[in-house]
């Protein structure tokens, strides 16, 4: 399964998010379709942390915010630390260069999905491939 998804910053860089799994199941391309999941308006947030000065990892962690329409939980449901693995990546329009910005995975069932309103906003927490 695969789902992936576009979008564009002020500078007009293009963003691609895409979640894969072995998993059986359909290819969804997020914002297209019936829009049942769609990106929030901040959708990428990456952190870098240390625990100390001495530490030479840096860990990296990524929030990515959607907003859904019905229960996806199914789709970003990761069983273990390699179940689903996410890949953001940045196409900058000025030097035409694509550059990975993060590579890692969903964290293991770490996430809950409300059922407020026509869209609600789920947060996939994804962590770098280092951290576990």
């Amino acid at each position: 399964m695969t789902i992936t998804g576009q979008f564009e910053d002020i500078h007009r860089n293009t963003y691609t998010v895409t979640f894969q799994s072995d998993a059986a199941g359909e290819n969804i391309i997020i914002g297209e379709g019936d829009k049942r999941i769609v990106f929030d308006e901040d959708p990428v947030v990456i952190t870098a942390e240390a625990s100390d000065l001495k530490d030479t990892i840096i860990k990296t962690k990524c929030k990515i915010s959607l907003q859904t329409r019905g229960y996806v939980g199914n789709l970003f449901y990761a069983p273990n630390a390699r179940s689903i693995s996410v890949t953001v990546t940045r196409y900058d329009k000025e030097t035409r260069e694509t550059r990975t910005l993060f590579r890692g995975f969903v964290m293991p069932v770490t996430y809950t999905q409300p059922f407020a309103r026509r869209y609600d906003i789920f947060t996939v927490n994804c962590i770098d491939y280092y951290q576990h």
